[in-house]
């Protein structure tokens, strides 16, 4: 009696069926059963094509993404993203990030035309409540001197004194908006001499 050896094929609707094989005859030499397995073609239509060809299946290896340049962005991207923040943000991080950025942050005035610096910005609260008015008043100057003459709206809450109105008096001959809130070291005569140098002026507001 011959032997029979089952291996999996394809029928012709396409499912997967076991078919009955008879060997071949015994004038023809015989293919071990593993090599019937191997060729059939559902197992070829699972295995990797490495293994098809004999060869070990290997990992496909991750494309690295193209490193981006940022240094690289032309002056007007640089001066549309400084658009999007305020002063004390340029000042404390975006200005910061390389080289040109700084260049940018330094040549533009756009950016310094309005200095918003109450206490809604975390980094002054946090500065305030520790006492370190003196980093916001030197912050105030840099983006003061930046603005290149052209503020015209200065905010401030608590850490304006004499100095710095006075400051901002003798170099923002264009400022149109002053308001100070809590401001309890500005004393009358330092307020009235700073006043006195803004021409445009069309807004005072004094709030506690």
């Amino acid at each position: 009696m011959r032997p029979k050896v089952w291996c999996a094929s394809l029928n012709s609707s396409g499912t997967d069926s076991f078919a009955e094989q008879r060997s071949e005859s015994s004038s023809s030499p015989r293919r071990p059963v593993a090599t019937k397995l191997l060729s059939s073609p559902l197992l070829l239509r699972c295995l990797p094509r490495t293994m098809e060809a004999g060869g070990d299946a290997e990992p496909a290896q991750a494309v690295p993404a193209t490193a981006r340049d940022w240094a690289e962005l032309p002056l007007d991207a640089i001066a549309s993203v400084f658009a999007r923040l305020g002063p004390v943000e340029i000042l404390m991080g975006a200005g910061l990030v390389c080289r040109s950025w700084l260049h940018a942050a330094e040549g533009l005035s756009s950016p310094w035309k309005h200095l918003d610096m109450a206490s809604s910005h975390n980094v002054v609260k946090d500065k305030c409540r520790s006492g370190d008015a003196g980093a916001l008043r030197a912050m105030a100057r840099k983006a003061v001197d930046r603005s290149a003459g052209q503020l015209e709206v200065f905010v401030g809450e608590e850490f304006v004194d004499d100095d710095l109105l006075k400051y901002i008096g003798g170099r923002a001959p264009s400022l149109k908006v002053l308001r100070l809130i809590s401001c309890f070291h500005i004393r009358n005569e330092g307020f009235v001499e700073a006043i006195s140098k803004f021409p445009l002026l069309e807004e005072l507001n004094l709030s506690t």
